[in-house]
Parts: structure tokens; sequence; C-alpha cells
């Protein structure tokens, strides 16, 4: 008997169980890979802007503003969702949950987006400033103000800091948690750093001391319960937090592909028994 490739029956099937194919089909995993570049090049406005006056939000992302020459600018690694590609049918079914977001921190362009089972992914801390900033900020200067002040966030869930971040930059990390009141799952790595496991670690206090002191887990999940999350906060529950080691690498979950692929529901399983063994 020849193997299937397509199932010609599907458009004899009810309307009812077609629109719930396609809505199960519309909760693909899907990730969307920011990262920051530095230029100092001119670039050419875009088309639209032609027969309109030019802006200084237009003159900055452009590298044409005198005050701002250097900048680091925000770019975006995805890829459209098939669901919006194979018919009519699915695609108008797939836009009550898909839609196009991120104009303002990828000046004209944007990308879909399915907040409730998408993930951002950081490739580091700059990378996530800038976008907080409005798709720019000056470098080492941090924000821009005239790009700041015109900046939408879209809701956001899932979050993943691909960069190592150490114990140091959690203010700057509840900076950046204060900004997705929505996030449900926050997931960071700390290479090199023990705080896997544990809360508390030895290390130098500010009299140079050797003494216990509070990991980064332990920071974020005092944040996650205190009152000025609560005041922030979209939703009841605290968030999901996790530490990624680098072996969580090693099996893809973090690792940029070329075409982006969603990660299979075991790759995440995979990773958590790799870092065990590597522990042990």
């Amino acid at each position: 008997m020849p193997i299937l490739t397509e199932f010609t029956l599907f458009p004899k099937l009810c309307v009812e169980l077609r629109a719930r194919i396609w809505n199960f089909a519309s909760q693909e995993l899907n990730q969307i890979v920011f990262d920051s570049f530095r230029t100092s090049q001119k670039r050419n406005y875009p088309k639209e802007k032609a027969s309109i006056p030019i802006s200084d939000r237009d003159k900055i992302l452009c590298g044409r503003h005198p005050n701002y020459p250097n900048i680091h600018r925000l770019s975006a690694v995805n890829r459209v969702p098939a669901i919006l590609m194979t018919c009519h049918e699915s695609r108008s079914w797939a836009m009550k949950h898909y839609s196009l977001c991120f104009e303002d921190q990828l000046y004209h362009q944007a990308l879909w987006f399915n907040p409730r089972f998408d993930t951002i992914m950081f490739a580091d801390m700059t990378a996530c400033f800038s976008f907080l900033w409005g798709g720019c900020s000056r470098v080492g200067h941090g924000p821009i103000p005239i790009i700041q002040n015109s900046l939408v966030i879209p809701v956001v869930e899932r979050l993943v800091i691909q960069e190592s971040v150490p114990t140091s930059w959690y203010r700057r990390a509840k900076e950046m948690a204060r900004s997705f009141p929505h996030l449900k799952s926050l997931v960071i790595r700390t290479d090199n750093i023990p705080f896997e496991s544990q809360f508390f670690y030895k290390g130098l206090n500010l009299s140079g001391e050797i003494a216990l002191l509070p990991s980064f887990r332990f920071r974020v999940q005092k944040f996650w319960n205190s009152d000025e999350w609560k005041a922030i906060r979209a939703y009841d529950q605290i968030p999901e937090f996790q530490v990624m080691p680098a072996e969580m690498r090693n099996v893809g979950f973090l690792m940029k592909k070329p075409a982006q692929v969603p990660p299979r529901r075991s790759d995440p399983i995979k990773a958590i028994e790799a870092a065990r063994n590597a522990k042990n």
C-alpha cells in the first residue's frame, strides 16, 4: 500500500472539525530571536517616507541624525508559520491567533506573533534593552528619549535570554521584567555560576568578607512574590523561572538554527536530563 503524502478527504470534513484542526495547528511552538548590531552607516529612508516629512525618529533609525551617529539597532530572525501559508481557510483561522507585531522595534518591519505559544529569545542583554527602548539605543549611553517615548510593547508571555547573566545584573534583569507584565516564563543562562539548584552561595560581601549571598534565582523568586510585582503583573500566577546551563545548548534548546525551527516537545526534557547527568 503506497504511503499517503496528503489527506485528500480533508475538504470533505465538516466545517466544525476543520476549524478545530486549524485551531490546533495554530498552537505550533515558534521562536523569534532578536539580536542587536552596531551601525554607523547611513541608510536609505523607507520608500513609504518619500512623500511625507522625515521625522527625527526616522533620521535616528536610518543613521542620519547628527546627534546620534552611532547606535545599536535591533534585528530579528524567525519564520512565517506554515498555517498562514497553507490555504485561504487555514489563514483565516490562524489570523484569530496571530498578528503582525514588533513594527516599532524593527522599524517598518513586522513579524507574525502568537503570544500564547511563541517564545521571544534575546541573544544578549543589549538586544533585550534595545527591544525595550524602541529598537535602538545609544552605544554606551542607554535609551534615546524620542524613540523610547513612541514605543508600543506587545503582550509577551515567554522570554529566553541566551547570554550568560551574572548575579550582579539582577537590577537590570528586574528592570526588564517590569516591562513584561504578562510574563509566564523566564529562562536565563548562568554559565560557570553554580546557582542551578541553590539559593545562596559563598562570596565576598561589601565589606570584603566571605559570606552567604543570595543567588540570582533567590532574588528573582523574591521579586515574583513582592508587592512590586503584584502591582505590575497581569496574571495571578507567578512566572516560571529556569536557569539554563551551557549543556542545554548542546541539545538545541537555545541554539540558533538557520530556519529557526521550533524545538520538539521532547527537547526540553532531554536538555534537563543532560544537565542532570553532567552535574552528577
